[in-house]
């Protein structure tokens, strides 16, 4: 299948790619409660936008360990309120918001449409290094299964993206490991291929060992260069955006870690229409040899 080749190819490219990278900075607005319209499904029904569906180790935490803009990881949200959502790009719906606080969501789902497991199951937890969110632990080894190994939730996005619309979907997350050559942590699903951000090990990061990039829906990292990739350090809060754009039958995209863009471009999904549009979160596709111990949190998509 396309997601095992792109992990394949992704993992050619990186291990041979130049790499330069400048400190980053938050994204202090990301996260701050502003006034905003209540959470709408595709109806316009207020209250969550979350929908319903078929099937579908790491190192110890440090004590220093921090949320971005000097929150502190103390097991709350990270000031996110889905009931009075911060403000999205101008002329957005928010279709879609968790911040994993709900006890009433209970597993394998937690209210998204479908979980997708071939190596331990998402859960919500709390306490401890997880604080509460979705905590995906994936150890990859032996024959990966075809779509890799993967541990993650998936959200249906009604409607999808029309000519002309964009979807933009903001995160948090952190890793207590980055042993693995390469996971994706949250990304934009069209016709069954994907765009976000992936965790990379590799020689040629910023810091020669693991490292924040975009992944490519087309079959591998796109320029082979990780000439924006971030430093990964584990145990840190990042603040991450990912946006797709349609316009006719191309989709650009831009995927953003604290302020800083580590990718922009045309072309980063293959060319045609979009029937199913998703969002997943987790640690997935993953491929090599290692593990990756990942917490997400605070998940919004807007439609604009």
């Amino acid at each position: 299948m396309a997601r095992r080749t792109r992990a394949v190819i992704g993992l050619a490219a990186f291990t041979s790619a130049l790499a330069a990278c400048n400190a980053i900075s938050g994204l202090d607005e990301d996260y701050q409660l502003a006034g905003g319209p209540a959470v709408t499904d595709d109806a316009g029904n207020e209250g969550g936008a979350d929908g319903q569906g078929a099937d579908g180790g790491g190192d110890a935490p440090s004590s220093t360990d921090g949320a971005p803009d000097g929150r502190a990881d103390s097991g709350s949200d990270g000031g996110l309120d889905c009931d009075s959502p911060p403000a999205g790009p101008s002329g957005s719906t928010l279709v879609h918001c968790d911040t994993f606080d709900d006890l009433g969501k209970v597993g394998p789902r937690y209210g998204w449409t479908r979980d997708q497991n071939t190596s331990g199951a998402p859960a919500v937890e709390s306490g401890g290094y997880v604080a509460r969110g979705l905590r995906a632990n994936v150890t990859t080894g032996g024959t990966p299964p075809s779509e890799g190994w993967v541990t993650a939730l998936w959200q249906r996005i009604q409607g999808g993206v029309a000519d002309g619309q964009q979807l933009t979907v903001r995160l948090r997350f952190k890793a207590a490991s980055a042993n693995i050559g390469y996971s994706v942590i949250g990304a934009i699903q069209l016709n069954n291929l994907d765009y976000g951000l992936a965790l990379y090990r590799s020689a040629q990061c910023p810091n020669g060992l693991s490292c924040l990039d975009e992944n490519d829906g087309n079959g591998g990292h796109p320029n082979a260069s990780f000439a924006s990739a971030v430093a990964f350090t584990p145990n840190r809060w990042y603040a991450v955006e990912i946006n797709v754009k349609r316009t006719g039958t191309a989709f650009s995209g831009k995927v953003v870690v604290d302020g800083a863009t580590v990718h922009e471009g045309a072309n980063v999904l293959p060319t045609g229409t979009a029937p199913q549009v998703e969002v997943g979160v987790g640690a997935f596709f993953s491929a090599n040899n290692g593990s990756a111990d990942v917490v997400v949190d605070d998940v919004l998509v807007w439609r604009h």
